[in-house]
């Protein structure tokens, strides 16, 4: 099974700069121009990482855009073995 997630450009790199700010290691090592391939522990972390983000109200204006990202994460945690999820800009 496949599912796809686009954020825009200029959201993901908010959310970048965000995260680097509030000390997420993973969500903060994110490129916007190389693609980042996560095994099923790591997208548990990014998942974390983006509800500690959610909850700061730093970024109340792309939230909809967090929401479907830990989503996506958590899909792939649970998600059958062999799971990964490919972060990649645009």
């Amino acid at each position: 099974m496949y599912r796809d997630l686009v954020v825009p450009g200029s959201s993901f790199g908010r959310i970048l700069e965000a995260a680097e700010g509030q000390r997420l290691p993973l969500l903060a090592s994110l490129d916007r121009h190389s693609p980042r391939e996560l095994d099923k522990g790591q997208a548990q972390d990014l998942a974390a990482e983006v509800t500690v983000l959610q909850s700061s109200g730093e970024l109340i204006d792309v939230d909809d855009d967090l929401t479907s990202l830990a989503e996506l994460a958590r899909w792939c945690v649970h998600a059958r073995e062999g799971a990964w999820l490919t972060i990649e800009g645009a």
